[in-house]
């Protein structure tokens, strides 16, 4: 029977729990961690070992290879994966956290799996069960301004988006009609709409606006977001869905709500 993981994967981990070797004119993989540390980590999880005079990384591959080897070794080394990749572990060196997910994420696409941030803590789960990203921002380019800032919040707090001024290059010569209606009808867990009285009446964010609502009309819980700058109808959109009056918020505070939001799913 396959195992679930591959050896890259495995190699990887190591690398970004101990943060690669000292000898190394590269730049750590995730944080920095002393053979000492790296006892501790381990031991925090049920695995009693002691370095010796072994070097920091050999020692790290081995040990997931022996752990993987074992009866029960996919669980283990996912509790170890998910344990590695905890936020609080970055503390002081948040932006460590995006590339390290990354860094091991493009080493799982083989194995159909993803390391995806919830709440605050990392999950490993299915490709398939796992959206591209955790919300997608439709609105209108008049009200940029402040949804960029809403983009900027969520950077801060290492949510996977879809905001289309940060995916220039991934959208340069693609058939917008078709990419749109992919991330707006099956790419994101949830669809922030940006109401305004530009929403309503321009042609891009209604055709992202009649995927979404094709997307929600599938799900059991709720995928559309409003949040609203004016009192502008929206086809289609029930009154009695709850949204968020963005004439009382500001960008950052909207910015933690959808964070709440995605910690409560």
């Amino acid at each position: 029977m396959k195992k679930p993981f591959s050896a890259k994967f495995i190699y990887a981990l190591a690398e970004v729990i101990t943060g690669g070797s000292a000898s190394s004119c590269k730049p750590p993989i995730g944080i920095y961690r002393s053979g000492r540390e790296i006892e501790k980590f381990f031991r925090g999880l049920g695995h009693d070992v002691g370095l010796g005079g072994n070097s920091r990384l050999p020692f790290t591959e081995n040990l997931l290879m022996e752990i993987y080897d074992r009866a029960d070794g996919p669980e283990r080394i996912r509790e170890i994966a998910e344990e590695a990749m905890d936020p609080g572990y970055y503390i002081g060196h948040e932006e460590k956290l995006p590339s390290a997910l990354d860094y091991l994420n493009e080493r799982l696409k083989s194995d159909g799996l993803v390391l995806n941030r919830v709440g605050e803590r990392c999950e490993i789960t299915s490709r398939e069960d796992s959206p591209e990203y955790q919300v997608a921002l439709s609105y209108a380019s008049e009200d940029r301004t402040y949804v960029r800032a809403v983009a900027e919040s969520l950077q801060c707090n290492h949510v996977k988006f879809f905001y289309d001024e940060f995916e220039e290059a991934t959208l340069w010569g693609k058939d917008l009609y078709e990419y749109f209606d992919a991330i707006f009808r099956k790419a994101s867990r949830y669809c922030v709409m940006f109401i305004s009285e530009s929403y309503a009446r321009k042609v891009w964010p209604t055709h992202e606006r009649r995927r979404a609502f094709a997307r929600a009309l599938e799900e059991k819980e709720e995928y559309l977001l409003p949040a609203r700058f004016d009192d502008t109808e929206i086809p289609g959109l029930l009154p009695t869905i709850g949204y968020v009056d963005l004439r009382e918020k500001t960008p950052e505070e909207l910015g933690e709500l959808i964070f709440k939001k995605l910690q409560m799913r």
